[in-house]
């Protein structure tokens, strides 16, 4: 048993094939709620098996789950001390 579990999707453009370590992550393409975030801060990065960008592999995924976007995320930081470090970031998804 795994203390930790830990999904890498991609470290690069690297393929890694080992007993205890697959990257990039190897159901990635097939999981909305992965692509869908990705597509908004990585849309045009290339997965380097594939060879598809990531809004190429999120319009062909088949994944029947639904995903919601959330607009107007208010995130705060909160100092050792409570006091807000950040706060809202606006528009954070279309």
């Amino acid at each position: 048993s795994r203390i930790i579990d830990i999904d890498i999707l991609f470290y690069d453009d690297l393929i890694i094939n080992e007993n205890n370590l697959t990257i990039p992550h190897p159901l990635l393409h097939k999981r909305k709620f992965t692509l869908i975030p990705l597509k908004e801060v990585a849309g045009n990065f290339i997965h380097p098996v594939f060879k598809k960008t990531i809004y190429e592999l999120s319009d062909s995924c088949n994944d029947k789950q639904s995903v919601k976007l959330y607009s107007d995320i208010n995130l705060f930081v909160l100092s050792s001390k409570g006091m807000p470090m950040a706060d809202s970031f606006g528009d954070v998804c279309p």
